[in-house]
């Protein structure tokens, strides 16, 4: 199979809610990129590839997110960030962004969470991708509200029980 053919069929089986089979394909996917990385190629076709393997580190991350390995997830999604970066597509950043900040929520990491987040919500407007902007500004709310119970769970146990 080709690394188009391995990626959807990864993809396919995600949506069809298997994702440990899912993840399989998407191995095989990095496996034949490693395979053909080094083949001459033009700009064009290099950019192509970029573009693929930052999609498969992105479904490799929402895999990874829906089976709840958050540490793998984050992974994944700073590997689709890394690559974004490097070809400059201010869409993938922005998706990257968004996903690395919900994984870092689960993970309670929510200053570092608010930060990825508020760097797709400036990427969005600079965009003026409104959609983007709307789901971004309610993951921020998320987070902070997250964050806020969060602290009142530690305020809450650090209580002094005999006190009133």
């Amino acid at each position: 199979m080709s690394l188009n053919e391995l990626d959807s069929e990864g993809e396919r089986l995600c949506k069809a809610g298997d994702c440990t089979a899912g993840i399989a394909f998407f191995e095989d996917a990095l496996q034949k990129y490693e395979e053909i990385r080094n083949e001459h190629r033009s700009d064009e076709e290099e950019l192509k590839l970029m573009q693929t393997l930052s999609i498969i580190y992105n479904q490799m991350g929402n895999a990874y997110f829906y089976l709840q390995d958050y540490h793998k997830a984050l992974d994944y999604h700073k590997k689709d960030l890394e690559l974004s970066e490097q070809f400059g597509d201010e869409s993938g950043k922005a998706k990257a962004c968004g996903n690395i900040g919900n994984t870092l929520q689960l993970l309670g990491d929510y200053d570092e969470a608010i930060l990825y987040s508020q760097r797709n919500l400036d990427i969005s407007q600079r965009s003026n991708d409104l959609t983007g902007e709307a789901r971004e500004l309610y993951n921020l709310g998320n987070i902070y509200q997250s964050k806020g119970k969060h602290m009142g769970r530690i305020t809450y146990s650090d209580r002094d029980p005999n006190s009133s």
